[in-house]
């Protein structure tokens, strides 16, 4: 942890009121975050800074390192992207949702936002912004893993099965978030941590109706 992290929380409780509970509210966090953020130092990740930072109305860069932005000729400080510094890097969100359950979702390509993520804990989880995005889950069938409406931090790089992973697949233009097995036959087996949904198996014959979008790295959820 360098200096500046180690003042994280000393200049968030300089940016508030001390109203953990409101912060927590208004920002979509637990109570216990917030503390941590205030007692322990720990650095929020991603959209959690982004929505701290807009709330209390303060720089994304001096929240997160205790840096100004550059002023401009002018004398004026202009809003800035936070991925221009170095420690934080973009990650494009899109306007898709991934079918946990029966349902099918109806897709876009294009990004929608951006979140802006510490580049070392991006690299901690093996991920590539230029190769990674963001998409929400839709439906109850991988919780308690991942909740309906959670956002997932997908690597699109990865195209083939690790036995156990948490994938995005486009299966006959749907797109959907499974637990996936490659079984000795061939086939794959769509596999849902709620007990409720039974597994779905895709045979070999099928093959080509399945296409993996990526793997799911985290889930960004509320504790």
């Amino acid at each position: 942890m360098t200096g500046s992290e180690e003042n994280f929380g000393a200049r968030l409780r300089a940016s508030f009121d001390g109203n953990v509970s409101a912060l927590a509210s208004a920002t979509g966090l637990s109570d216990g975050a917030v503390h941590g953020y205030l007692k322990r130092n720990s650095i929020p990740r991603g959209d959690a800074a982004v929505a701290i930072a807009d709330h209390l109305g303060v720089s994304l860069r001096w929240l997160l390192t205790g840096e100004e932005d550059e002023p401009n000729q002018m004398g004026l400080s202009e809003p800035q992207a936070p991925f221009m510094g170095p420690e934080l890097a973009e990650v494009p969100r899109y306007d898709v949702q991934a079918a946990a359950g029966n349902g099918t979702i109806a897709t876009t390509e294009e990004p929608g936002t951006t979140a802006f993520f510490p580049r070392k804990w991006l690299r901690d989880l093996g991920l590539d912004p230029d190769h990674s995005g963001i998409l929400d889950c839709n439906g109850d069938s991988m919780e308690p893993t991942i909740s309906d409406g959670a956002p997932m931090v997908v690597n699109f790089a990865i195209k083939s099965v690790v036995q156990g992973g948490i994938y995005v697949i486009s299966l006959d233009g749907a797109v959907i978030v499974k637990r996936v097995e490659r079984l000795l036959t061939g086939d794959y087996q769509f596999i849902s941590d709620n007990p409720k949904y039974p597994p779905q198996t895709i045979t070999q014959a099928d093959i080509d109706r399945v296409h993996i979008v990526g793997m799911v790295r985290v889930a960004l959820q509320a504790v």
